[in-house]
Protein backbone atom coordinates (compact mmCIF):
# COMPACT_ATOMS: atom_id res chain seq x y z
CA UNK A 1 0.00 0.00 0.00
CA UNK A 2 1.36 3.31 -0.59
CA UNK A 3 -0.19 7.07 0.04
CA UNK A 4 1.65 9.32 -2.20
CA UNK A 5 0.99 12.77 -1.65
CA UNK A 6 -1.22 12.16 1.00
CA UNK A 7 1.24 13.02 3.31
CA UNK A 8 1.65 16.60 2.30
CA UNK A 9 -2.08 17.33 2.14
CA UNK A 10 -1.83 16.04 5.85
CA UNK A 11 1.01 17.77 7.09
CA UNK A 12 -0.34 20.87 8.44
CA UNK A 13 -2.50 19.15 10.87
CA UNK A 14 0.59 18.06 13.15
CA UNK A 15 0.52 21.45 13.88
CA UNK A 16 -1.87 21.46 16.90
CA UNK A 17 -1.31 23.38 20.20
CA UNK A 18 0.13 20.29 22.55
CA UNK A 19 2.57 19.06 19.44
CA UNK A 20 4.31 22.66 20.26
CA UNK A 21 4.65 21.65 23.96
CA UNK A 22 5.34 18.38 23.12
CA UNK A 23 8.27 19.26 20.63
CA UNK A 24 9.90 21.89 23.22
CA UNK A 25 9.94 19.09 25.85
CA UNK A 26 11.47 17.02 23.53
CA UNK A 27 14.09 19.54 22.33
CA UNK A 28 14.98 19.76 25.89
CA UNK A 29 15.78 15.96 26.52
CA UNK A 30 17.66 15.83 23.26
CA UNK A 31 21.17 14.18 22.51
CA UNK A 32 22.08 14.72 26.41
CA UNK A 33 19.31 11.56 27.34
CA UNK A 34 21.13 8.05 26.98
CA UNK A 35 17.84 6.71 26.22
CA UNK A 36 15.71 9.13 24.09
CA UNK A 37 12.13 8.53 24.94
CA UNK A 38 10.08 6.90 22.12
CA UNK A 39 7.19 9.32 20.60
CA UNK A 40 4.54 8.80 17.80
CA UNK A 41 2.22 10.96 17.05
CA UNK A 42 -1.85 10.39 15.36
CA UNK A 43 -3.50 13.23 13.53
CA UNK A 44 -6.96 12.59 13.46
CA UNK A 45 -8.61 15.05 11.35
CA UNK A 46 -12.77 15.26 10.99
CA UNK A 47 -12.57 16.47 7.00
CA UNK A 48 -16.35 18.34 6.61
CA UNK A 49 -15.60 18.48 2.91
CA UNK A 50 -15.16 14.25 2.40
CA UNK A 51 -17.64 14.05 5.26
CA UNK A 52 -14.17 11.60 6.70
CA UNK A 53 -12.23 10.84 9.70
CA UNK A 54 -8.77 11.06 8.60
CA UNK A 55 -5.97 9.86 10.30
CA UNK A 56 -2.01 9.62 9.69
CA UNK A 57 -0.27 8.07 12.41
CA UNK A 58 3.72 8.84 12.37
CA UNK A 59 6.57 6.76 13.61
CA UNK A 60 10.73 7.66 13.77
CA UNK A 61 11.63 5.06 10.85
CA UNK A 62 14.18 3.77 13.02
CA UNK A 63 11.91 2.99 15.78
CA UNK A 64 9.29 1.34 13.44
CA UNK A 65 12.44 -0.79 12.30
CA UNK A 66 13.56 -1.55 15.55
CA UNK A 67 9.90 -2.75 16.35
CA UNK A 68 9.98 -4.57 13.12
CA UNK A 69 12.80 -6.68 14.07
CA UNK A 70 11.76 -7.26 17.71
CA UNK A 71 8.38 -8.73 16.73
CA UNK A 72 9.22 -10.50 13.41
CA UNK A 73 7.13 -8.06 10.90
CA UNK A 74 10.90 -7.40 9.07
CA UNK A 75 14.19 -7.97 9.15
CA UNK A 76 14.89 -5.77 6.26
CA UNK A 77 15.01 -1.92 6.44
CA UNK A 78 11.64 -0.51 5.86
CA UNK A 79 12.81 1.87 3.20
CA UNK A 80 12.61 -1.23 0.74
CA UNK A 81 10.57 -3.66 2.39
CA UNK A 82 7.53 -2.61 0.84
CA UNK A 83 6.03 -5.83 2.44
CA UNK A 84 7.86 -5.00 6.19
CA UNK A 85 5.99 -1.86 5.89
CA UNK A 86 2.76 -3.13 5.11
CA UNK A 87 3.08 -5.76 8.11
CA UNK A 88 3.94 -2.60 10.28
CA UNK A 89 1.11 -0.49 8.86
CA UNK A 90 -0.96 -3.26 9.89
CA UNK A 91 -0.15 -3.85 13.41
CA UNK A 92 -0.24 -0.26 13.82
CA UNK A 93 -3.70 -0.01 12.44
CA UNK A 94 -4.58 -3.07 15.23
CA UNK A 95 -3.42 -1.41 17.89
CA UNK A 96 -5.59 2.39 17.33
CA UNK A 97 -9.32 2.77 17.69
CA UNK A 98 -11.61 5.13 17.51
CA UNK A 99 -15.70 5.08 19.19
CA UNK A 100 -17.80 7.38 19.56
CA UNK A 101 -20.92 8.07 21.34
CA UNK A 102 -23.18 7.55 18.21
CA UNK A 103 -20.93 4.07 17.28
CA UNK A 104 -20.20 2.74 21.00
CA UNK A 105 -18.05 -0.60 18.83
CA UNK A 106 -14.65 0.22 17.32
CA UNK A 107 -15.19 2.16 13.96
CA UNK A 108 -14.20 0.18 11.04
CA UNK A 109 -11.42 2.12 10.15
CA UNK A 110 -9.92 1.31 6.73
CA UNK A 111 -6.13 1.32 6.08
CA UNK A 112 -5.64 3.51 2.64
CA UNK A 113 -1.54 3.38 2.65
CA UNK A 114 1.86 4.30 3.77
CA UNK A 115 5.24 6.09 3.03
CA UNK A 116 8.16 6.90 4.14
CA UNK A 117 9.05 10.70 4.26
CA UNK A 118 12.75 12.13 6.04
CA UNK A 119 13.13 9.85 8.51
CA UNK A 120 9.16 9.04 9.68
CA UNK A 121 6.85 6.09 8.34
CA UNK A 122 3.35 7.72 7.71
CA UNK A 123 0.52 5.36 8.10
CA UNK A 124 -2.56 6.70 7.16
CA UNK A 125 -6.01 5.70 8.02
CA UNK A 126 -10.04 6.75 7.33
CA UNK A 127 -13.38 5.75 7.98
CA UNK A 128 -16.97 8.17 7.23
CA UNK A 129 -17.34 10.26 9.96
CA UNK A 130 -20.54 9.57 12.18
CA UNK A 131 -22.68 13.06 11.62
CA UNK A 132 -22.93 14.49 15.31
CA UNK A 133 -20.91 12.74 17.45
CA UNK A 134 -20.10 14.51 20.66
CA UNK A 135 -17.37 12.43 22.07
CA UNK A 136 -14.67 10.04 20.90
CA UNK A 137 -13.14 7.43 22.31
CA UNK A 138 -9.72 6.07 21.32
CA UNK A 139 -6.67 3.55 22.48
CA UNK A 140 -3.25 4.20 20.96
CA UNK A 141 -1.05 1.54 22.35
CA UNK A 142 1.42 0.98 19.29
CA UNK A 143 4.82 -0.46 20.28
CA UNK A 144 3.98 0.43 24.27
CA UNK A 145 4.36 -3.62 25.31
CA UNK A 146 7.53 -3.68 23.58
CA UNK A 147 9.36 0.13 25.09
CA UNK A 148 7.74 0.77 28.45
CA UNK A 149 8.46 4.21 27.82
CA UNK A 150 6.52 4.91 24.52
CA UNK A 151 4.36 7.69 24.26
CA UNK A 152 1.91 7.93 21.37
CA UNK A 153 0.50 11.53 21.30
CA UNK A 154 -3.15 11.89 19.35
CA UNK A 155 -4.06 15.49 18.13
CA UNK A 156 -7.79 15.56 17.30
CA UNK A 157 -9.33 18.27 14.74
CA UNK A 158 -13.06 19.30 14.65
CA UNK A 159 -14.02 22.44 13.26
CA UNK A 160 -10.60 24.36 13.50
CA UNK A 161 -10.29 23.35 16.98
CA UNK A 162 -7.53 20.86 18.47
CA UNK A 163 -7.78 18.44 21.49
CA UNK A 164 -4.35 16.54 22.38
CA UNK A 165 -4.08 13.80 24.09
CA UNK A 166 -1.27 11.95 25.18
CA UNK A 167 -0.97 7.75 25.77
CA UNK A 168 1.41 6.15 27.27
CA UNK A 169 1.86 2.42 29.03
CA UNK A 170 -0.49 3.49 32.17
CA UNK A 171 -3.26 4.98 30.03
CA UNK A 172 -3.07 3.83 26.61
CA UNK A 173 -6.94 5.12 26.15
CA UNK A 174 -8.63 8.27 26.29
CA UNK A 175 -11.75 10.69 25.67
CA UNK A 176 -12.06 13.66 23.62
CA UNK A 177 -15.86 15.62 24.17
CA UNK A 178 -16.37 17.85 21.41
CA UNK A 179 -18.19 21.23 22.25
CA UNK A 180 -21.86 22.02 21.46
CA UNK A 181 -20.52 24.70 18.42
CA UNK A 182 -18.49 21.88 17.11
CA UNK A 183 -20.89 19.03 16.66
CA UNK A 184 -22.33 19.65 13.29
CA UNK A 185 -20.85 18.92 10.46
CA UNK A 186 -19.79 22.86 9.09
CA UNK A 187 -16.62 24.47 9.55
CA UNK A 188 -17.86 28.13 10.93
CA UNK A 189 -18.15 30.67 8.33
CA UNK A 190 -17.97 28.40 6.13
CA UNK A 191 -21.30 26.85 3.68
CA UNK A 192 -22.32 23.12 5.15
CA UNK A 193 -22.48 21.68 1.30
Amino acid sequence: MRACGMMAAMQFRTKGAGLGLLMAALALIGPASAHPQKVAISDVYFNPRSGLIEIAHRFSLHDAEAASRLTGLSEADLIRDDAGRDRFAAYVAAHFVLATDLAPDPLDLELVGHEVDQGYLWIYQQVDAPEGAGWLSMRSDALQEIWPNQVNTVNIRRNERVQTRTLDRTGPTAIVRFPPDTISGAVPGTDAG
